[in-house]
């Protein structure tokens, strides 16, 4: 009579899964990105450090990277992390509402100068595809230029904007994103610049030209004028 007759099951017990252990590492995972956040938002990046994130989460520098695969995918998270109020913004504004908005961004992220400062310098370093930061910093510059994309198109279907060249949508949204971070460069470098007005003046200025047409025409009428005026300066 086999083991199975006399009703023994000997497959081998399943191991309980370690669920409990599984959610103390993610708490604590977040818990460590949330005081980094604050950290490098007050001291940036040279001046945050790994031991006073640390010692705020109370454990030793070396335990704390035991949930990361190195410093640099702290940081990563950390901008993950402060990412994340952008997001909510693309979220809840539409059209040229959406633009508008940007003002508030500007002066939220000027509050968190340290994070902003992080964002450059990482944005620099992920030129290189083998940085960590790469694929982050690459998504969230196509997120953006998506979101800039969609809600000026949003902007002219409401006829809040002027009809401008579809192709003028993709440049149009390049050069306001190149402008911000610009923008957000020099004032790290000399802060006695007002990055607020600096980028409402901007926006001003942009959304003034957008909303009379001065971006491209769907007619071709401002290649047609560019092109009369190299016939003119030809002759």
């Amino acid at each position: 009579m086999t083991p199975a007759e006399h009703g023994t099951d000997l497959r081998p017990a399943a191991v309980p899964r370690r669920r409990g252990s599984y959610e103390n590492g993610r708490r604590r995972r977040a818990q460590i990105i949330a005081h980094a956040t604050e950290v490098f938002a007050t001291r940036g990046l040279a001046g945050g450090s790994l031991r006073e994130i640390a010692d705020r989460v109370e454990v030793t520098p070396a335990s704390l990277l035991r949930h990361f695969a190195g410093k640099e995918e702290l940081l990563v998270e950390v901008l993950r992390h402060w990412d994340e109020h952008q997001v909510l913004n693309e979220q809840r504004t539409h059209g040229v509402e959406f633009f508008e908005s940007l003002r508030e961004v500007t002066r939220l992220n000027m509050e968190q100068a340290g994070l902003l400062q992080l964002y450059i310098v990482l944005g620099m370093d992920a030129v290189d595809p083998r940085h960590p930061a790469n694929p982050f910093i690459v998504a969230r510059q196509a997120r953006t230029l998506e979101s800039f994309r969609r809600n000026l198109r949003l902007g002219i279907d409401r006829g809040e904007l002027a009809p401008i060249d579809p192709a003028a949508v993709d440049v149009e949204s390049r050069l306001l994103l190149a402008l911000l971070d610009g923008l957000a460069l020099q004032w790290l470098l000399s802060t006695d610049m007002d990055l607020a007005e600096a980028v409402g003046t901007a926006l001003d200025d942009v959304l003034l030209r957008w909303r009379t047409g001065g971006s491209g025409a769907v007619d071709g009428s401002a290649d047609h004028a560019r092109q009369e005026g190299r016939r003119c300066e030809r002759s």
